[in-house]
């Protein structure tokens, strides 16, 4: 294809292609064809991009001296747009005026491309058209006093530049993959040939190989076949270039990219072969998000997960080496319940945290650069300001880059050369603004890494129009996405557009589109094209498209491709050996760290209990911007202790007045927080603080005035810590309060803001086994245990006692209904001993079978989805 034109170009041959990667693909033919002619060197031809030929003419006009006019970037172009969006009446109720500004930077070029200048005059009534008219006078304006053109403007420039003989140019120029050309691409072509250049439109020269239809099931049906197809055909024949063309890439691009790596690494074909084009937006990337977070530190705090993203990073100082200390520190952070820091917070938390002196060092020479952060400087200064900070940091880190790692910091300093310019535009700025600009550029650019393998090539629709392939297959063909929808430019009046023929303005117009692009594919596929569709779609039926419905179909089965299947499906057809891992090994030592909760886990299920306290495997905790649950609980338990250790008897609360009670509850509540809240949390949490404590004062002055209903008592011990032995196993308790009762006899009470369920301590594996476990580990006479609950809205003892007069609200132990409830209260607690002991010896024994309790809550709240085999039964099942 195009084998002619190759043939007689010359060096003073001008092409130009449509896009960059058309040309790119035409040079690479022009050098085959060179080294099979015999040729070891040559001189190359001028393969341009349109757009690329344009900034090279504005160059040798600027050089020369025909041209003053500065050349903005696009995205400099758009920042003029912000502004005076920004600056206008019309855009003082606009809440996204970047996205404002990108339509009318479109219809700008639309405006220009189509010459509708005087056409828009009569059209000044509608609102929008008013207003776009009043921003482009506003640009024009601004544009003519600084000297500058933008992209769209240049075009004009350069046709008037060719009329005044002003640019040497060729006598002949190839125009290659236009699919059409506006009004002022056609009025620049008529200025070349006045000049006496021949202009010469070059279509494809061999014949248009007859195209298939493939319906797919569902899109990713469509793909893995789309995949596996183009991995067969580059096996066969890896000198032949495949095209599959996926009209939506941008959206679906990761889906694409990794059924394409898996089918070729299944196929023994080198992932790297195949060539996504467009790219991911750069921030996307974890060393450029890191280097962004870096910046952001500097400016206001971070969120947690940000500062857990840059302690984990290996794009920082010493990262590999203080790797495990880092994921330490994030994790406390988190457990500490810290929801963000700012540089300095971090700072002294890192000096303290002495296993990380690398980080601590990095992050006191960022605190140093810092400082140069204040008042306004030009961009060109900023960028200098911003690698220091980087380099101060250690970004991107002291190890070697891989190739990817590598381009990827070239495109940032690209970027930041880019942002420099713009002192043009913004001559002066602060800190936050330039941030905002640097993000823009960011936000806006597309980074692909750099390959040279073009054998097999998936694409966009625009980027494969006009490049010649030995085959192609275009997908996505169903009658809702192909023809493109109709998307008007929201700025320029739509019956204007429709009427001219303006891309994206009516069906009609987008129809014609469909069939140029889908006859371009037709004539630039040497061997074969395909054309596929999706016809299911979530819960939708998709056709074919009706430029593809006339075409022959070929089936999926027709093309005899081998689709691998998951590799869950070969286990389900394997036969597998049974394994039972119910049995851990038993423990070395009889003291175990964990309290009541492994006798918890081990009654809830014993895989839990294993997983929590003999692999201790930990969930990391989410931070909360205000307290945890766990958070106010111990405030509770600390302030009651406080108030007990004070008062110490039941007649000495009574005495209290309200106006004691409240002001030592203020007192004592002033103190815990003080205690038991970190300094850094103190800093971050003020003001959540301050609300807490005035619930909590609240929540325990209704709570003592409520146990003022009670009959006389002396509180014997208050969070009381003990080592018990319960079958093999030492554990640690800690009791919250022990009363002593007139009688003599004793009460065990354990706080709850929640809202306790008696009912769980009566079955061979209490699911609550706390209070159980308190009443023979203390060698006491027990009249009662019972549940404090602490609420606002139901305050109340939950327990059982002996008799009904102990503890208000408590059920005596004849009046509580039990399946598994014992005789008498003695023989209730030798139950609760032998049914705990039973629970002890399991686990010691290191029983560890995922067999919860009761599946519907067990594993709702569990934290061990990933390392539990509770569906291994549902996956043989299916």
């Amino acid at each position: 294809m195009f084998t002619e034109l190759i043939e007689k170009l010359t060096p003073a041959s001008l092409v130009l292609t449509a896009n960059q990667r058309l040309a790119t693909t035409l040079g690479l033919r022009y050098q085959q064809q060179q080294i099979a002619s015999g040729e070891t060197t040559w001189e190359t031809p001028n393969i341009l991009a349109y757009s690329t030929w344009l900034e090279q003419c504005y160059l040798d006009c600027l050089t020369q001296g025909h041209l003053q006019a500065y050349l903005l970037s696009t995205q400099q172009s758009l920042t003029v747009w912000e502004n005076i969006i920004r600056q206008s009446p019309q855009g003082q109720g606009l809440l996204r005026v970047k996205s404002t500004a990108k339509s009318v930077q479109q219809a700008w070029g639309l405006i220009q491309q189509w010459q509708l200048q005087d056409k828009l005059l009569a059209c000044h009534d509608e609102t929008d058209t008013h207003a776009l008219l009043a921003w482009t006078e506003t640009y024009q304006h601004y544009c003519e006093q600084h000297q500058f053109i933008d992209p769209a403007m240049l075009t004009a420039r350069l046709i008037h530049a060719i009329e005044q003989q002003h640019l040497h140019l060729p006598q002949q120029i190839y125009f290659i993959g236009f699919t059409e050309l506006n009004p002022q691409q056609q009025h620049l072509i008529t200025a070349l040939r006045e000049r006496g250049i021949d202009c010469e439109y070059v279509e494809p020269s061999q014949q248009t190989p007859e195209p298939s239809v493939i319906p797919c099931a569902n899109s990713d049906s469509e793909f893995k076949l789309m995949a596996a197809w183009a991995a067969r055909e580059h096996l066969q024949n890896p000198a032949q270039t495949i095209a599959c063309v996926v009209p939506n890439l941008n959206a679906v691009r990761p889906q694409v990219k990794r059924i394409f790596t898996e089918t070729f690494k299944r196929a023994g074909i080198d992932p790297e072969t195949v060539n996504i084009s467009g790219g991911q937006p750069l921030g996307n990337y974890n060393l450029i998000h890191t280097a962004r977070l870096l910046l952001k530190l500097c400016q206001h705090p971070l969120a947690i997960n940000d500062i857990g993203i840059l302690l984990r990073s290996p794009y920082l100082a010493e990262a590999e080496q203080e790797l495990g200390p880092r994921a330490l520190l994030d994790r406390q952070l988190r457990a500490d319940n810290i929801s963000q820091l700012s540089l300095t917070q971090l700072l002294s938390i890192s000096t303290r945290y002495d296993k990380t002196p690398a980080l601590a060092a990095g992050l006191n020479a960022l605190a140093e650069c810092k400082a140069k952060l204040q008042g306004n400087h030009s961009p060109y200064q900023w960028q200098k300001h911003i690698c220091d900070l980087l380099v101060a940091a250690g970004w991107p880190g002291p190890r070697s880059l891989n190739s990817e790692e590598y381009q990827l910091v070239d495109k940032w300093q690209q970027l930041l050369e880019q942002t420099s310019r713009d002192d043009i535009i913004t001559p002066t700025l602060g800190y936050r603004d330039y941030l905002h600009l640097l993000n823009q550029y960011i936000d806006d650019c597309l980074f692909q890494k750099k390959t040279d393998s073009l054998a097999v090539q998936v694409l966009g629709i625009l980027e494969a129009t006009g490049i010649p392939f030995s085959q192609i297959w275009v997908s996505n063909n169903h009658d809702e996405a192909w023809p493109a929808p109709v998307q008007p430019n929201p700025f320029l009046p739509l019956q204007l557009q429709k009427q001219l023929g303006l891309p994206h303005a009516s069906y009609e117009r987008e129809l014609q589109f469909a069939q140029r692009l889908t006859q371009f594919f037709c004539q630039h596929a040497e061997c074969a094209v395909y054309f596929s569709y999706p016809q299911q779609e979530d819960d939708r039926s998709l056709s074919p498209s009706p430029l593809v419905k006339q075409m022959t179909i070929t089936h999926a089965e027709d093309l005899k491709l081998h689709i691998d299947k998951p590799l869950v499906n070969d286990i389900r057809t394997a036969t597998l050996e049974t394994l039972d891992d119910n049995q851990g090994p038993p423990i070395t030592q009889t003291y175990v760290k964990g309290g009541s909760g492994i006798l918890k886990s081990q009654a809830a299920c014993p895989f839990k209990a294993f997983a929590e306290y003999r692999l201790h495997a930990q969930t990391i905790e989410t931070p909360s911007v205000a307290l945890t649950y766990l958070d106010r609980g111990i405030l509770t338990h600390d302030i009651l202790e406080a108030v007990w250790e004070k008062l110490r008897t039941h007649a000495a609360l009574v005495a209290c007045s309200d106006e004691d009670l409240y002001d030592l509850l203020e007192d004592i509540t002033d103190a815990k927080i003080c205690e038991t809240m970190s300094y850094d949390r103190q800093a971050t949490q003020s003001r959540f603080l301050h609300i807490e404590k005035q619930r909590l004062i609240t929540l325990l002055f209704n709570w003592l005035n409520y146990e003022k209903q009670r009959e006389p008592f002396t509180v014997a011990a208050t969070e009381e810590r003990m080592r018990t032995e319960i079958g093999p196993l030492q554990i640690d308790l800690q009791v919250d309060r022990v009363d002593k009762l007139a009688d003599g006899d004793f009460v065990l009470i354990d706080y709850k803001t929640g809202k306790p369920n008696i009912q769980q301590w009566f079955s061979d594996h209490p699911e609550d086994p706390q209070l159980p476990l308190y009443s023979f580990a203390i060698d006491k006479s027990l009249s009662g245990l019972a549940f404090a609950q602490v609420r606002n809205d139901e305050m109340s003892f939950k327990g059982i006692t002996v008799s009904e007069d102990i503890l208000p609200d408590a059920l005596s132990f004849e009046a509580v209904k039990a399946v598994d409830k014992a005789d008498s209260w003695h023989s209730q607690l030798q139950t609760w001993q032998a049914n705990l002991t039973e629970l002890a010896e399991d686990f010691a024994d290191g029983y560890a079978a995922v067999t919860p309790a009761n599946p519907m809550k067990s594993c709702a709240y569990c934290q061990l989805h990933s390392v539990c085999r509770i569906n291994t039964d549902e996956v043989n099942d299916d």
